[in-house]
């Protein structure tokens, strides 16, 4: 049974029945440590030839899509590319813009 709260926790109640029909119950009492740091989520890592590494953590097997601005203030969003979230929904894009491109946001 899983109780919300600070901080949330999970009981599991087992029993074991042995070869000679004698019965053994417990409870397990769970409790969930919250981490009080925010999550590193999003990390961009400069890769030291104009090209940057865009991790996050996401759902695994979701597709994210990555877009840019040239223009803060202007309305649209343009694509830079897509990557699938691994197993453990680690999401990770290369990019490498072209030499003399604008900068981007």
């Amino acid at each position: 049974m899983f109780q919300s709260g600070h901080p949330p926790r999970a009981q599991i109640s087992l029993s074991k029945v042995s070869a000679g029909n004698a019965v053994a119950t417990g409870t397990v009492l769970i409790k969930i440590k919250e981490d009080t740091l925010p999550s590193p989520d999003l990390r961009i890592i400069d890769q030291g030839n104009g090209s940057y590494l865009i991790k996050f953590d996401g759902v695994p097997g979701k597709t994210y899509r990555i877009e840019f601005k040239k223009i803060l203030n202007q309305p649209n969003w343009d694509p830079v590319g897509s990557a699938t979230a691994d197993h453990f929904g680690t999401f990770q894009y290369l990019n490498t813009p072209r030499i003399g491109a604008p900068v981007r946001f």
